[in-house]
């Protein structure tokens, strides 16, 4: 009968890897992508490049795992039965979110980096864009099966409608605030809705 081996290798520091995470995305959030360093957050975080490195074998990693964390806090797909308030708070987390990471900043920063780099804006995509665009859809096509949106609702319009939203507010120079949110899937869901405006409004906080 052949033993098994266990090897044990040394365990992760579970606090140093939150930090790491956590000092990576107030550094996105306030120099951008391309201002990040692995020294800088090494020297923020109190820890060694090495440390760093052993995680992570460059920027382009590192960033995408703090971008990926914060994803995974966002928590689960609202699911109220009211796709006025589901809606709105994916919205909300999604408000969130830009503000955590300074999206806008780093979406310019990748689109110049894209001639050159265009794997970092595909990474932003795929761990940023898509999974807000995913808990979106999922919401809406829950409505669309209860009833409350029309069938033949292009669910892919209106969720590029909803970030509208925020990229509106950008560009006007303010940040999108609640109220605008709630205000603006308001119009766009009794626009689209099976019922009266009465039974898709009965949710509105």
């Amino acid at each position: 009968m052949t033993k098994k081996l266990s090897v044990i290798g040394r365990p992760r520091n579970t606090m140093l890897d939150n930090k790491i995470m956590e000092v990576t995305c107030q550094h996105l959030a306030q120099f951008g992508y391309l201002g990040m360093s692995i020294e800088g957050v090494a020297q923020a975080a109190g820890v060694s490049k090495t440390s760093i490195y052993r995680r992570y074998p460059d920027k382009r990693s590192l960033a995408a795992s703090a971008i990926a964390s914060l994803i995974e806090e966002s928590g689960k797909i609202p699911d109220t039965g009211n796709i006025l308030i589901d809606v709105i708070t994916s919205l909300e987390e999604t408000q969130r979110l830009n503000r955590a990471v300074n999206s806008y900043a780093m979406i310019g920063a990748l689109l110049i980096e894209e001639q050159r780099d265009p794997e970092l804006l595909q990474i932003f995509r795929e761990k940023v864009i898509f999974p807000r665009r995913m808990q979106l859809h999922a919401i809406l096509s829950a409505g669309v099966q209860r009833g409350d949106l029309r069938k033949d609702t292009p669910i892919e319009t209106l969720i590029d409608i909803f970030f509208g939203i925020f990229i509106g507010a950008h560009l006007r120079g303010h940040e999108t605030t609640i109220a605008e949110i709630r205000d603006a899937v308001q119009i766009v869901l009794t626009g689209i809705s099976m019922a009266d405006s009465t039974r898709i409004m009965k949710g509105k906080a």
